[in-house]
């Protein structure tokens, strides 16, 4: 990343991009879209000729901060996002503008209204004009619209402003993410909930609720299976936006609208999952022999209970009882889970209890690097443990080929099928209503001891 420091001038200017020149060294890098303006960095694009008619100026020109990151991630996120808006201005006319609502606000309120007042006239008793009008708060900008359209002059803005008057704003796709976010929940699902929804809204620009079709719903699922996204990728991201175009049809009024994203999933849903393979026998004695580390104890402590990742690596001291020799996995703070049958309490074998042992007692948790009691790093912890695995046990094994490793080992050991779900968090935990909690966790300890038998021999 080149730093913000470095002197930089303009290379050539061209009739669509701004090329500027880093010096760095003896090399020299050419950043599209750059502009030196008196010393200052700008992104500058020039509005491409078809589209000047869409926005308040032919040059889109955007202040660079260094605390935004270096200038050239910004003029490349820049330049895409205008790339984005471009294409979907040109596939759907209807598409809107990121600020148009807040220029058709401001124009209104230059004459002292607002969106939605042009259908309701001044009682009578408090307006000082009534022999002429029942509108007079509208003749001022009437006056200036109607002058515009005479003239040849009217915008898009001035035509949205005079239509705004009297239909206020219509719901947007922007307003249905604001609504969904809306709920408390932090972490992974908020970052891809976001997500999902800003690369919605790329898709053909933040359009109106109503006007975003079936059809164009069927288009976007297909668009993210042709850039390669798996099925249940599509379908998680598909549930999401499904979910929140009903809330926003809820919460806003907005009735006998059929939701766009209903009975919609992708073509051989699941076909296209690859399957992650189960460690062997001697690959689970290599991680237990293996030298000394943290790694190793996250590890352990993974394959004995067969926990995803970001459950373990945000474990507290808490979770862990002596007395019962096992964990409990649960919410807390910004930490959520999977599912709601992700809660579950799962006792330990010996080298799960070894790992446990000499993970640090001084914090409130087993690993302060990838959680603070309050959120966790699942991310991190997976791409350390992988690479960590790469070296013990070669290339393909992944952290998440332990939870697939125990299920293996349990079904192996004919363990019954709502036992082995119940170990892993796949179903609701029934065994402690039928056996009580002592029971329940002997009936799941001795199920462990026969997967892990072979370790014995």
């Amino acid at each position: 990343m080149l730093s913000q420091s470095f002197v930089f001038d303009i290379l050539s200017t061209q009739r669509v991009i701004y090329l500027a020149k880093f010096k760095f060294y003896n090399n020299q890098f050419l950043i599209p879209y750059l502009k030196n303006d008196r010393g200052l960095p700008y992104y500058r694009r020039i509005v491409p000729a078809d589209l000047r008619h869409r926005f308040p100026s032919s040059v889109i020109l955007t202040r660079l901060f260094e605390k935004n990151g270096s200038l050239a991630t910004q003029c490349y996120k820049l330049g895409q996002q205008h790339s984005e808006l471009f294409d979907a201005f040109r596939t759907n006319p209807n598409a809107k503008l990121p600020g148009d609502k807040r220029a058709v606000e401001a124009l209104l309120h230059k004459y002292g209204l607002r969106a939605g007042v042009g259908s309701a006239p001044i009682p009578r008793h408090q307006n000082p004009y009534h022999k002429y009008s029942e509108t007079p708060h509208l003749d001022d900008f009437l006056h200036y619209y109607n002058e515009r359209v005479e003239e040849g002059l009217a915008t898009n803005l001035d035509a949205d402003a005079f239509k705004a008057l009297s239909d206020g704003f219509p719901a947007l796709l922007s307003d249905a993410k604001r609504i969904y976010l809306q709920d408390p929940r932090e972490g992974k699902w908020r970052v891809s909930s976001e997500s999902y929804w800003d690369r919605l809204i790329s898709f053909k620009g933040d359009m109106p609720l109503v006007s975003f079709t079936h059809l164009l719903a069927r288009e976007y699922k297909d668009t993210r299976s042709a850039q390669g996204a798996k099925t249940q990728t599509v379908m998680k991201e598909l549930n999401i936006l499904k979910s929140g175009f009903s809330k926003a049809f809820l919460e806003l009024g907005i009735l006998e609208t059929n939701n766009p994203f209903k009975n919609l999933r992708p073509d051989r849903l699941g076909k296209d999952a690859t399957k992650k393979p189960s460690l062997t026998h001697d690959q689970v004695r290599a991680i237990i022999s293996a030298p000394e580390c943290e790694n190793k104890n996250f590890a352990l402590i993974q394959m004995a209970t067969g926990a995803r990742c970001s459950e373990i690596a945000g474990l507290r001291l808490m979770d862990f009882s002596s007395q019962l020799k096992a964990i409990t996995i649960i919410e807390y703070e910004n930490r959520t889970l999977k599912t709601e049958n992700s809660r579950r309490t799962t006792p330990l074998l010996d080298f799960g209890l070894l790992a446990v042992g000499k993970c640090p007692s001084d914090d409130a948790v087993f690993f302060p690097r990838y959680s603070d009691g309050k959120s966790v790093k699942g991310d991190n912890a997976s791409a350390n443990i992988n690479k960590w695995l790469n070296k013990i046990v070669g290339k393909g094994i992944t952290s998440h080929c332990f939870r697939h490793t125990l299920t293996t080992l349990l079904r192996e050991a004919d363990v019954p099928e709502d036992l082995r779900e119940e170990i892993t968090g796949h179903s609701n935990q029934k065994s402690s209503a039928n056996y009580g909690e002592a029971s329940s966790l002997e009936r799941k300890s001795k199920a462990l001891e026969k997967a892990f038998s072979f370790l014995k021999e």
